[in-house]
């Protein structure tokens, strides 16, 4: 009757003079110099490629499970691998750990490795796991710098990088962002990297954005910016208006209270109406914004009081007369007649 599975923990234990691990997983760099080796535990062959986040070696004969590296100490700093080495076999089988060495990527220098208490072999029974631990000591170039530790562990060859794996072998992933149930925008992502919402949508006639996204067509779960990309996504999104409208309005108006979003054209334009009914601007709705040009339908009824301050240089077009423009303001010293175009629509 076979044995109930039973688990150690196998560690690896490594001696760093050094500063931190901080930056082990943050550049990428190349496997080439490992040789004809299997990414992520490929089992076509016995030689392995490995990183921090790369799936675990496993076949019918054994599993061998790399941890994390993790540093620690003062002065000299140690550093600590896990690994955790099942026995997948039905019989008593001895690991030798063999030809270890520490490798600085940059300069290729060597540093000995060797089994914790001189033991380089260990002893597992059928079906269950056990430790082993190595210790080294390198110089304090950890933080500036990339290593690997290439190892042996019977006919197992394994090169271990000891960061994440370098976006040069990671595959892309597609993100496609949709509107209106139609695509407007396609990007990818390297598979396992954090999501980086950077991308706004604008509606071609500037009135509408978008800089928030959900994981759903219903909108009920957003993306975040610690949501990892492992698979292809699909994005749903949802038009905002560009302009802020008051909560409460006439039977007759809608009323702009604010400016959302200026489009990155720096082209505002004010719609000839909003829920059905013709607009006023409200007080201080529209100022102080970083904007080229803003266009105001002649169907606006009404422009209350201090707007259009604080936009620069910024060009007025407007639908009707200079007349008619003047006749939109609520009172006469608000009246805006520096670089505003008459008889122009959008």
């Amino acid at each position: 009757m076979r044995k109930n599975m039973l688990k150690l923990i196998a560690i690896i234990s490594i001696l760093f003079m050094t500063v931190g691990l901080t930056s082990c997983d943050k550049s990428s760099n190349s496997a080439a110099d490992s040789g004809n080796t299997n990414q992520k535990g490929d089992l076509g062959s016995n030689e392995y490629v490995l990183y921090t986040d790369s799936d675990p070696i496993e076949n019918d004969k054994v599993k061998i499970v790399p941890d994390k590296p993790s540093c620690y100490g003062s002065g000299n700093y140690s550093l600590s691998l896990y690994f955790t080495i099942t026995n997948k076999e039905y019989v008593t089988k001895e690991y030798e750990f063999k030809n270890i060495k520490l490798v600085k990527e940059s300069t290729g220098a060597e540093y000995t490795a060797r089994g914790y208490l001189g033991l380089n072999k260990v002893s597992i029974e059928a079906e269950l796991n056990k430790s082993f631990i190595i210790t080294s000591t390198i110089p304090a170039s950890i933080n500036t710098d990339k290593y690997k530790l290439i190892l042996e562990i019977n006919e197992y060859k394994i090169t271990y990088y000891l960061y994440d794996t370098p976006d040069d072998l990671r595959e892309d992933m597609t993100i496609n962002y949709y509107i209106d149930n139609s695509i407007v925008k396609t990007t990818t992502i390297k598979d396992g990297r954090t999501f980086t919402n950077d991308y706004v949508y604008e509606s071609s006639d500037n009135l509408y954005y978008c800089n928030t996204w959900w994981l759903d067509s219903n909108r009920l779960t957003k993306i975040s910016s610690t949501t990892v990309i492992n698979e292809n996504t699909n994005l749903y999104g949802y038009k905002f208006s560009n302009l802020k409208w008051a909560t409460t309005s006439s039977d007759v108006y809608s009323f702009v209270n604010g400016v959302n979003h200026v489009p990155s054209n720096g082209t505002l334009v004010i719609p000839s109406y909003y829920s059905n009914k013709e607009i006023c601007i409200g007080n201080f709705a529209i100022k102080d914004i970083n904007v080229k040009k803003i266009y105001v339908p002649k169907t606006v009824h009404k422009i209350y009081t201090g707007n259009f301050k604080g936009i620069g240089d910024a060009t007025i077009y407007y639908e009707g007369t200079a007349d008619e423009w003047k006749a939109l303001f609520s009172y006469s010293y608000d009246v805006v007649t520096n670089n505003v175009v008459y008889n122009t629509k959008y």
